[in-house]
């Protein structure tokens, strides 16, 4: 290593280009690489955003029962997150790459028509914004090599063209620059956004070949028998199958290094020998680097940490947690003891302003259910299927439970699920299946598991388990998570950051206490003082452990993702931030006509009404000018009486937008699906 790692606080990050924006799906993927390679300034980022292919209009219902309900989630989700994006960034063009006419229906709802251009070929662009952009040498690469040609563009500062039958291009030359991007490439826009950002950061790139689903599947179960002697058969075959095409790359000569990856951890294979960090593939990479690096140059700090904790543990790092971040000017909120129920880890991590959660508590997989169901098709066809089930019964004021399923698909017809096969079946059947196992309780056979259930990692609290079921995290914000608990990585981080985690600090196998407490209190430590959490993750990789613990921890984020400290103690940007919420969610349930967005909005509202006046008071709340006191008090009785009308409340998840300022009309919620579905 050529210096030490105290210089990531040092290292330049780009800014984010702000004269077009680009967004595409799978069919726009030549013309996204072709139309990047024309926005190389230094320092300047290229945004791309993936936008689903889709086979159905946006119509604003979600029937469960349309053929078009999975096109309304995903698009409403993918349009929802680059609305986000885009307010931040402000673009004067939004390119449209290989996006249909009806796939810009959910687009055309969100962003404003005057900066929306579509872009049908590169002469059409160039047509449109030679002005923009310079005109150089060409390179040529094939469809089949595009992550090469948009290297080989990128770094010699030409402009890139597609043929069928270019020559072979060579992987770019590694310039022993500060540091090292490893890329899975699988000839998607995701490598499109990771290589612009490579380039614009000045950084090396490897590719690598991808790694196969069923592999990365496979992982947790193969960590979790590798840990407990560091013996097992299938450990040493998979780390040479990862390390083979790395055999090459000296990573010493790097200050740090960041792995795009589906879900390997690259960092224990390669013991951490410098600062490691990786980002997941499978959530838009386009987004995920915009907005980290909007955070870096606007932070939207809020000066507020928050704390979760059972207290399961005799000794453990909460108290000394929450000191570190006190004594540093932090406002900090404890959900301790009683307080750490699920229904306040769902409240309190979705809604309330915290630019830190830390979770210290049991986790890891559970058991649940297996359960085979039958159901028939809409054509009359009878169909089964088969998942695991686990159920999260949390109980509200006695009177009202929030119930969350997770079903993990195991097989589909006998064949398993995401098998080929399955391609072949009718979208409809899905839609069909999706209805049946929310309506009918007949055909349906339930059998008890009491072993850990591969993909089922949970949150344990005080009153049951939390299945890390978020939507949306800290009002909007951008936190640090750092999941404390066993096994906390696999499929929770990817939850957590999709719903908005600028970075995420987890564990990749069961971790011993005495390890979780002394790693957690170096972390803060160094990343408070230093403010780059890369650092401080590096730092805390060192800290001393007996050999199982060693390399547990996994940091999910980009390099230059900081912690900054506030310079003086103050609650305002929380009261701010609340008060925000609270008017936008009681505008939203009072003038909706989705019964769905009312039944679900009326108990955020209640959330965020409580925590403003136990957190400041009538007395300040009554400074305020902005609280209209008669819409709040409609609020209320609005509250009181629904609460009269149903004993069980389904868990419907909310899509929330933050909304554009101006001409950016934000989206005003949708619900979607009332179970968080994965696959086996």
């Amino acid at each position: 290593m050529r210096s030490n790692n105290t210089a990531l606080v040092d290292l330049e990050t780009p800014s984010v280009e702000e004269r077009c924006v680009c967004i595409a799906t799978e069919a726009g993927l030549p013309l996204a690489a072709m139309i990047s390679s024309y926005f190389n300034s230094p320092g300047r980022y290229f945004a791309v955003f993936e936008f689903p292919t889709l086979a159905f209009p946006y119509t604003g219902a979600s029937d469960e029962r349309s053929d078009g309900y999975f096109a309304q989630i995903l698009g409403d989700k993918a349009a929802g997150e680059i609305n986000n994006a885009l307010a931040r960034i402000q673009p004067k063009h939004i390119l449209l790459a290989g996006v249909t006419e009806v796939e810009q229906t959910y687009l055309r709802v969100r962003l404003p028509e005057e900066r929306l251009v579509v872009i049908t070929d590169i002469g059409h662009f160039l047509s449109e914004f030679r002005s923009l952009v310079d005109e150089s040498e060409i390179v040529i690469c094939k469809p089949a090599q595009i992550a090469e040609g948009l290297l080989v563009a990128k770094y010699s500062n030409r402009r890139l063209r597609i043929e069928n039958d270019a020559p072979d291009l060579p992987q770019e030359e590694r310039k022993d620059r500060a540091g090292l991007i490893v890329l899975e490439a699988e000839l998607d826009l995701h490598d499109v956004a990771a290589i612009n950002f490579a380039a614009a950061s000045n950084l090396d790139v490897v590719l690598v070949p991808p790694v196969a689903r069923e592999t990365v599947r496979a992982i947790p179960e193969m960590l979790a028998k590798w840990s407990n002697d560091h013996s097992h058969h299938e450990y040493k075959p998979f780390e040479r199958q990862i390390l083979r095409p790395l055999r090459h790359v000296n990573f010493q000569r790097y200050e740090f290094a960041t792995f795009f990856t589906q879900g390997v951890p690259y960092g224990l294979l390669l013991k951490n020998v410098i600062p490691f960090t990786h980002v997941l593939r499978q959530i838009d990479t386009g987004i995920f680097i915009a907005n980290n690096l909007m955070d870096d140059d606007n932070p939207r700090a809020f000066g507020s940490s928050l704390h979760f904790s059972p207290h399961f543990f005799p000794s453990e790092e909460t108290d000394e947690v929450i000191k570190i971040f006190a004594e540093n000017n932090f406002v900090t909120q404890a959900l301790v003891d009683e307080e750490a129920t699920a229904r306040n880890l769902s409240d309190f991590a979705s809604y309330y302003p915290y630019d830190v959660l830390h979770i210290c508590s049991h986790g890891g997989e559970t058991g649940g259910y297996f359960v085979v169901q039958t159901f028939s098709d809409r054509d009359g066809k009878e169909h089964r299927v088969e998942y695991y089930e686990v159920i999260q019964i949390d109980p509200v004021d006695g009177k009202v439970a929030q119930l969350t399923r997770k079903m993990i698909y195991h097989r589909f017809d006998g064949h398993k699920w995401g098998s080929p096969r399955l391609h072949e079946t009718p979208q409809y059947v899905f839609i069909d299946m999706n209805a049946a196992m929310r309506e009918n309780e007949t055909g349906i056979i339930r059998v008890p598991v009491d072993y850990p259930i591969a993909f089922s990692c949970h949150i344990r609290c005080r009153d049951g388990l939390h299945q890390g079921a978020f939507q949306t995290l800290a009002d909007l914000g951008r936190p640090l998570i750092f999941n404390n608990t066993c096994s906390s990585s696999h499929e929770l981080a990817p939850i957590f950051v999709s719903a908005g985690a600028r970075a995420y600090l987890g564990t990749l196998w069961n971790v011993s206490n005495t390890t979780a407490v002394q790693a957690a209190k170096a972390f803060y430590r160094r990343a408070i003082t230093d403010q780059n959490l890369l650092a401080a993750f590096y730092e805390m990789t060192k800290v001393p452990t007996r050999g199982k613990d060693d390399n547990v921890y996994i940091l999910w984020g980009l390099h230059f993702s900081t912690l900054r400290r506030p310079t003086q103690r103050s609650d305002d940007a929380i009261l701010g931030a609340l008060l925000h919420s609270f008017l936008m969610w009681l505008h939203k349930v009072t003038t909706t006509s989705d019964p769905a967005t009312k039944r679900n909005g009326i108990p955020i509202v209640a959330f965020l009404y409580k925590q403003l006046v136990l957190t400041f008071g009538p007395e300040r709340l009554a400074k305020l000018e902005k609280i209209d006191r008669e819409e709040m008090r409609k609020m209320i009785d609005s509250l009181a009486s629904d609460e009269t009308e149903e004993t069980t409340r389904g868990y419907d998840n909310i899509l929330i937008s933050e909304a554009f300022e101006g001409e950016y009309p934000g989206l005003t919620g949708a619900a979607t699906l009332s179970e968080q579905q994965l696959t086996e």
